[in-house]
């Protein structure tokens, strides 16, 4: 035990210090009075006001202030409690006559090491009498030299700095002691002289170095506070020599430490990957019970581990520069058999497209010898031409990597295979034997005999195609309104049995004068070249309607009135809209004729073209649709005839749905304007809850285009995620209007007439 005295002028600095410290540094010292006498312990402001009323009966003493602080030698801290500290410095305060004064102990835990009190006393006494400070060191040791002996306290080691308490240590002595700790502290850290000594400036000590002549460092020295002391008088341990020896341990230990850390990162990682895989198979087996072990479990207590070994590896320069090395290892390791799986799968799927389309060629041959025209068709206009590039993309993916081009030679030097078997597993039939495809024959117009007259009121525009010879005059009467019938179609239908004068660029007044010995001499009253005005409605004005007519004959077993009575009902149950039925002419062959009209995107469109679809291929039948806007062929081609033409091709209705919840929107753009340049007509992509994204599609099998419209929706059926929803009907249509489009355009080609 051992004490420090001093006489001082103010109570206020001193009382505050019991409780908060310096006042540059305040912090908690964590006080508990253990005594007092005459000054309330309340609070700080109540002592300091007490203790100076006392002071105020001698006010000529100056120095009234009396401090004392009692330290303990560290051995005795485990004897040593409160009561105990009470006892010691009430016998203190005895034996140095400061028992008849206002005083009050405080004993501090805010260091657990330096186990001390403060004794706070006025000098002015009870009775108003000084108290002497003479011979106060003296008498203090005497004092305690008997407490120790007393209460059985270790005495003090000496009078060596480093053993004593830092508050008793002043000058030099303080500073020495400062730049030990310092550098013993830094000591049990750093692997490197510069990294020791840069840790020291940032404390304020100064490192200098001393070298011979042969440029090799033999001393060091360390400043603070214009305070320069040799590390060998801090002790042996801290010359240069030492410090260098210690560093080279530090190191050693470090790098063993790192490498073990890394390892333990590694295999961790291994255990994570191992325990994931393994509670995706418990989860694919419905055992539960393992999955919830795993996932809840046994891999966030692996990952809780792993992270520690990291922040181990990290708490060091060489564990830091380790694990970099070792996560780049792991990256190239990870992009290497990433390219070589990109590689290998790009190859794959060459050989896969390459092999599937050796096979379509044949089967497209075989179907062409056995006149299977559809089939042929589906495989040369969208099949194989789909396979082709699909093909080409996997060979350019694969030519992307050096390992995907070797790979790649490899496999164009061996045969994608020795023998092409066809379903039934026989062997080819040799060279495919070129079938001729006859081409489309223009339908010939009918003969039609007189016309009994109708009256319309409607005008019928002339194409400035059409060629007027002989004057046409027309004279009709319009039948009743039918119920269910759409009225907006009655004038447009009658028209069709309009014939009259026509000059060029005229349209047809609304009535006219016509006999019947007239209308004989015309060789088509009905006009079938002329092309009809529908009017538009007003109540839908951003539907593209398509409008078309339906003429029927009679049949060996029902009149013509009757067949299109029936198909009138179909289309209205298929939801088309149709105008009225014109009945035969008198003394004209027996045909009946229907103007109907749809929207191709309406939900019900399927039941629309099966109903057109039967109906053209009933026989005796021509079903005849204005030009859409959805099928832009040249206007002048030989597409653009005065009349309709016979219907071709289809509208087409598709859905497609993108299960992918974190891209899908993107790849839902991506196929949607792949559709749009195509010509294709795409609704807004709608998100569902599940994440999944859809649209829907709307095309003509006859635009010019049906060839990228197809590839686009085989590569959706074929692409991972995407689901193409179609009818078996429309996908067959979509082929064969592929076929269509190629003769058409061959058609194209051929013609070399006049254009106007």
């Amino acid at each position: 035990m051992v004490s420090r005295t001093t006489i001082g002028k103010s109570f206020a600095g001193l009382v505050r210090y019991q409780f908060t410290g310096r006042r540059d540094q305040p912090v908690d010292k964590q006080a508990e009075i253990l005594a007092s006498a005459g000054v309330s312990t309340n609070n700080a402001a109540e002592m300091i006001s007490d203790f100076n009323l006392g002071r105020a009966v001698n006010p000529r003493l100056g120095f009234a202030v009396w401090h004392t602080s009692l330290s303990f030698n560290p051995a005795d801290a485990a004897r040593l409690d409160s009561a105990k500290m009470r006892a010691i410095a009430e016998a203190y305060l005895q034996k140095m006559g400061l028992a008849n004064t206002q005083y009050v102990v405080v004993r501090h835990h805010d260091r657990p090491d330096n186990q001390h009190l403060h004794i706070i006393a006025n000098r002015v006494d009870n009775e108003g009498k000084t108290i002497a400070d003479g011979r106060n060191f003296y008498r203090s040791k005497k004092a305690l030299q008997a407490l120790m002996q007393d209460h059985g306290l270790t005495p003090p080691q000496g009078q060596r700095p480093e053993l004593q308490p830092l508050e008793h240590l002043y000058g030099t002595e303080l500073v020495r002691r400062e730049i030990r700790e310092a550098l013993e502290q830094a000591l049990r850290r750093e692997t490197q002289r510069v990294q020791l000594f840069a840790t020291l400036q940032l404390a304020g000590i100064t490192a200098k170095e001393y070298f011979n002549k042969a440029g090799k460092a033999t001393g060091v020295s360390f400043e603070k506070d214009s305070c320069c002391i040799k590390g060998s008088e801090l002790g042996r341990h801290l010359s240069l020599a030492g410090i260098d020896k210690q560093l080279a341990a530090n190191e050693d230990r470090h790098t063993v430490s790192a490498v073990t850390a890394v390892a333990a990162v590694q295999r961790d990682k291994d255990l994570i990957a191992g325990y994931e895989l393994e509670a995706r198979q418990a989860e694919r087996a419905s055992d539960f019970i393992r999955m919830a072990e795993l996932d809840y479990g046994v891999i966030p207590t692996a990952k809780q581990r792993m992270m520690a070994y990291e922040a181990e590896a990290n708490a060091t320069p060489i564990g830091r520069e380790l694990l970099a090395k070792h996560n780049e290892q792991q990256h190239e390791i990870a992009e290497q058999a990433r390219v070589r799986a990109q590689a290998e799968t790009a190859v794959a799927a060459y050989i896969q497209e390459k092999s599937a389309i050796a096979s379509y060629e044949a089967e497209a041959r075989r179907a062409e010898r056995t006149g299977d025209i559809l089939r042929m068709a589906e495989l040369d206009y969208g099949v194989i031409p789909a396979a082709k590039r699909q093909m080409a993309a996997s060979e350019t993916e694969a030519k992307s990597t050096q390992l995907g081009r070797e790979l790649l030679a490899e496999q164009d030097n061996l045969p994608v295979s020795k023998v092409q078997k066809n379903e039934s597993g026989s062997k080819d039939d040799g060279p495919a034997v070129a079938v001729p495809i006859p081409e489309k024959q223009a339908p010939s117009p009918q003969a039609v005999g007189p016309v009994t007259p109708v009256v319309t009121s409607m005008s019928l525009p002339v194409s400035q195609h059409q060629e007027s010879t002989e004057p046409v005059v027309a004279a009709v009467t319009s039948p009743p309104a039918q119920a269910g019938a759409d009225t907006s179609l009655m004038a447009a239908s009658t028209e069709l049995l309009a014939p009259r004068i026509v000059k060029p660029n005229e349209s047809l007044p609304s009535a006219g004068g016509l006999t019947a010995a007239e209308a004989a001499n015309q060789s088509n009253p009905v006009i079938p070249t002329a092309p009809v005005a529908l009017p538009d409605l007003q109540a839908a004005p951003a539907v593209a309607w398509q409008y078309g007519t339906i003429r029927l004959m009679d049949s060996k077993v029902r009149t013509s009135e009757e067949r299109m009575s029936n198909v009138r009902a179909d289309l209205i149950k298929a939801g088309a809209k149709v105008g009225t039925i014109v009945p035969p002419t008198p003394g004209q062959p027996a045909s009946t004729l229907m103007p109907y009209r749809f929207d191709p995107k309406t939900p019900d469109l399927e039941k629309v073209t099966k109903v057109l679809n039967d109906v053209q291929g009933a026989g005796n039948s021509t079903v005849r649709e204005q030009v859409h806007t959805w099928n832009p062929f040249d206007k002048n081609s030989l597409v653009d005839r005065a009349d309709w033409p016979e219907r071709e091709g289809q509208f087409n209705q598709a859905r497609i749905l993108v299960q992918d919840a974190t891209t899908g929107i993107a790849r839902a753009e991506i196929i949607a304007a792949d559709l749009r340049n195509a010509g294709a007509h795409v609704s807004e992509l709608a998100r569902m809850e599940n994440g999944q994204v859809s649209f829907r599609v709307c095309y003509h099998t006859y635009v010019p285009a049906i060839n990228d419209i197809n590839f686009a929706l085989d590569r959706c059926k074929n692409s991972l995620n995407v689901e193409l929803q179609e009818s078996t009907q429309d996908n067959t249509a979509r082929y064969a209007g592929a076929v269509g489009v190629d003769m058409r355009q061959k058609e194209l080609e051929r013609y070399s007439g006049p254009t106007y």
